[in-house]
């Protein structure tokens, strides 16, 4: 190398450590796992790890088949990177459902009620027991499950919880964080009757409620409205799974 080199590689060579510390840390590469294999509840768990310590966090949609946004917005967050903890996504708990586009799959039942009503209970269907094992190999600190209902909560001539989050008050950490995602639902949201609001109590038999009464879990049910249009529904479910990353660290 001759003299008049040596500028120029030392210029080369601070530039690129320069670029490896500004760069933004891209975490280790995503895993897909089987859940249920062999079986017609077949489907692939996410697991992103970022490499650094922090909380696990669990993101499912498809528990019912028929709620379109809500395993759309998980495929989307499947696609994430995380700068610390685990991010799990399990796009189609009830991947027969999704494929049939109903509620339940056929010849089934409801998912979401197949889950612990009571201590030391398991779960009494497949995909229900094969989530159940992912909550507690990955000891999950917060579980968010997209659902979608059919109409307005705060229509008062309807029963749909379309439009709330629904939460298990495991501490006031919970609260707080859910009532920061609602603050950001709301604010563009001009007509009073399609805000969201704020619930407790998943129904029991529940994914949400099992985890969070059980499992001792951060856990809630993010219920779009099937009545709006799907990329606002799906951005409302992305939401509120942004939110609860942001608060967790995990982005």
């Amino acid at each position: 190398m001759s003299s008049s080199d040596r500028p120029r590689q030392i210029l080369l060579a601070t530039l690129l450590l320069l670029a490896v510390l500004i760069l933004p840390f891209r975490g280790e590469a995503a895993e897909v796992r089987l859940l249920a294999p062999g079986t017609r509840y077949e489907t692939e768990l996410h697991i992103i790890r970022s490499g650094r310590p922090g909380p696990v966090v669990m993101v499912v949609g498809g528990v019912h088949g028929s709620e379109r946004a809500g395993y759309l917005a998980a495929r989307r967050v499947a696609g994430y990177e995380v700068t610390a903890g685990t991010l799990l996504v399990l796009p189609e708990a009830n991947r027969p459902a999704v494929a049939a586009g109903s509620r339940v799959p056929p010849g089934g039942y409801d998912l979401n009620r197949a889950f612990p009503t009571a201590p030391g209970r398991q779960p009494t269907l497949t995909p229900a027991r094969e989530i159940w094992g992912v909550l507690t190999e990955f000891a999950v600190d917060w579980l968010v499950d997209l659902h979608e209902g059919y109409d307005f909560y705060l229509n008062p001539n309807t029963s749909s919880v379309g439009q709330t989050i629904i939460y298990y008050p495991t501490s006031e950490v919970t609260r707080q964080v859910l009532e920061t995602a609602l603050a950001r639902l709301n604010r563009g949201i001009t007509q009073p009757l399609r805000r969201f609001t704020l619930v407790r109590y998943p129904v029991e038999g529940s994914l949400a409620r099992a985890a969070g009464q059980y499992l001792g879990i951060h856990a809630c049910i993010a219920e779009t409205c099937s009545r709006l249009p799907l990329s606002t529904r799906i951005a409302h479910h992305l939401t509120v799974v942004d939110t609860v990353l942001e608060a967790t660290g995990l982005r």
